[in-house]
């Protein structure tokens, strides 16, 4: 892609970023309030409750409601990252570990009035990273009337289709997770979600060109892509 191109291609993501801090629509609202941090750390905010999906690396010093982790790999699960929230601060995870809950997929809880239900996340084809019988977990968070889908590592799989959901936040690949960024692009079709978001990249896979070549090909297919912004080390 020429550097003009991309230049154009940056200018209409932050064009639509700029949108979405404008208008006040309940999804829009939802996505104002996700930042991501190093590869797949995602902070969620809704109505002053604050969530964390995989958080690594370092973590502001602020309230949290909860935090989730999607398996065991070292760049999702990182216990130093963990010992910086309030031992308070219930931690979910489909597996067993200390100072863990167990929250296995096809199970649903509520945390500050937030459902929030574990779905399937595993390879099909790249098995030796993500095997489906791990029991690793995607998240599904319900906002109000939003649904927020967090894929977590994941290949484009059968169940995306029964997961109906308003923004799905998909891992971009393509060495661990998706093939390739169509098929991050058909996982968010397969939602039905009208807003998608990249994860995974410009950490252990995957870069921020990709990200931008993400957004292009949903517009391309009459969806929105929109980039988080990064989250705030304070």
């Amino acid at each position: 892609m020429s550097s003009m191109r991309r230049h154009q291609l940056s200018l209409s993501v932050l064009a639509f970023v700029l949108c979405v801090s404008c208008a006040q629509t309940p999804i829009n609202t939802a996505i104002k309030g996700i930042t991501r941090g190093d590869n797949a750390t995602l902070r969620i905010e809704w109505q002053g409750k604050v969530f964390y999906v995989d958080p690594i690396g370092t973590i502001p010093s602020e309230r949290v409601d909860a935090v989730f982790i999607s398996h065991r790999h070292s760049d999702h699960y990182d216990p130093v990252a963990l010992s910086t929230f309030n031992p308070t601060v219930p931690i979910y995870a489909p597996f067993d570990a200390k100072n863990i809950t167990r929250f296995a997929v096809g199970q649903k809880i509520v945390v500050a009035g937030i459902e929030i239900e574990a779905v399937p996340s595993y390879n099909i084809e790249k098995k030796q990273y993500h095997p489906q019988k791990d029991g690793n977990a995607g998240y599904i968070f319900t906002l109000d009337h939003i649904r927020l889908y967090v894929a977590g590592d994941t290949e484009r799989i059968p169940e995306m289709k029964d997961i109906i959901c308003d923004i799905a936040i998909v891992p971009l690949g393509q060495k661990y997770t998706m093939r390739s960024i169509d098929d991050a692009v058909e996982s968010v079709l397969d939602t039905k979600a009208s807003i998608g978001i990249p994860t995974h990249y410009g950490f252990a896979e995957g870069t921020d060109s990709d990200a931008i070549s993400f957004v292009e090909k949903l517009a391309k297919r009459g969806s929105r892509g929109f980039i988080a912004p990064p989250l705030k080390k304070k």
